[in-house]
């Protein structure tokens, strides 16, 4: 018997989820590191060499070598043919999926939806986001405030930020009576506001972005297509299309532009980031967040050389 999966009861085309699972119980913890880094991997797989994937979960190539085995191939190159034949059905299936979907009414939401994506990309090229780049990696302090639905997308921002930058606060309107707005004793320090707001527009909001002016503050705006009251503040508005027929307006697009501009500033210094992402899984790594070790990412952004922390 010839293929990828002669030593196998699995069907050449099973999922690489489904044969995962129903070898789930019989690995051991370095198996499953390797296992779920698979996982992570998924189609990209089809890139990786045996040695790229034990140092990509951060196991010994034997123990790749030992978890395929188990899941019915005779090494990488017999996964990878079973990942084309996968590939091929679920191109057919999803194609007739797609068809489907697109045909109904969420397939219509879904193509407004991308469309507002989509648009952001003259945003990110506009020089106004090059200037709103600059002035929060240049802000010695940044503050970020959001209101109403996008609260949680907000809170989540600025956790992002922090990780790639330090003095990065999340200013609840009512918890701290906007505290941080209080001017700093001593040198002067550049101090940013980031604030995202959308229709019908938290009471808060203007009110909050004319104190932060008076208090020395460069202020951003993240808001949506609509806003009328912004751009009397500040020049750097950024503003992403909710309008997609939806019953309550999307916060889809606004959380995406607010991914793109935390990764925008990341890339801004990346050896300062990639510094500053060690540290981080070093205080992760001692604090035993996890509750087994986590594979590591390849990070193609960082394109100058860095070291590693000191000490």
């Amino acid at each position: 018997m010839t293929g990828p999966t002669a030593t196998s009861t699995f069907a050449p085309a099973a999922s690489l989820e489904k044969r995962i699972e129903d070898v789930w119980d019989s690995l051991s913890s370095a198996e499953r590191r390797a296992a779920a880094c698979m996982r992570a991997r998924g189609s990209l797989l089809s890139l990786d060499t045996g040695a790229a994937l034990a140092q990509e979960a951060g196991v010994s190539q034997m123990t790749v070598s030992r978890l395929l085995k188990k899941m019915g191939f005779q090494g990488v190159a017999a996964l990878k043919r079973a990942l084309r034949e996968d590939e091929a059905l679920d191109a057919i299936d999803l194609k007739d999926r797609n068809e489907r979907l697109l045909d109904g009414s969420i397939g219509d939401f879904l193509k407004r939806e991308a469309e507002a994506v989509l648009a952001l990309a003259e945003l990110v090229a506009s020089d106004r986001w090059s200037e709103a780049v600059e002035v929060i990696h240049g802000a010695d302090d940044v503050v970020v405030a959001g209101f109403q639905m996008l609260r949680g997308h907000v809170e989540d921002f600025a956790r992002r930020l922090s990780t790639y930058r330090d003095n990065v606060r999340y200013a609840a309107t009512h918890d701290g009576c906007l505290s941080e707005l209080i001017p700093p004793k001593g040198r002067a320090r550049r101090r940013a506001l980031i604030l995202v707001d959308i229709v019908p527009y938290g009471r808060e909001a203007e009110t909050v972005a004319a104190l932060a002016r008076k208090s020395g503050f460069e202020v951003l705006i993240l808001t949506d297509e609509l806003n009328q009251w912004a751009k009397a503040h500040t020049d750097l508005v950024l503003t992403a299309r909710i309008s997609t027929d939806l019953t309550i307006e999307s916060t889809g697009p606004l959380a995406t532009l607010l991914s793109l501009l935390a990764q925008a500033v990341a890339e801004h210094d990346p050896v300062a980031t990639a510094a500053r992402l060690d540290h981080w899984a070093q205080i992760a790594g001692e604090m035993r967040y996890y509750s087994r070790k986590t594979p590591r990412r390849r990070r193609p952004l960082w394109k100058a050389s860095y070291s590693g922390p000191k000490g």
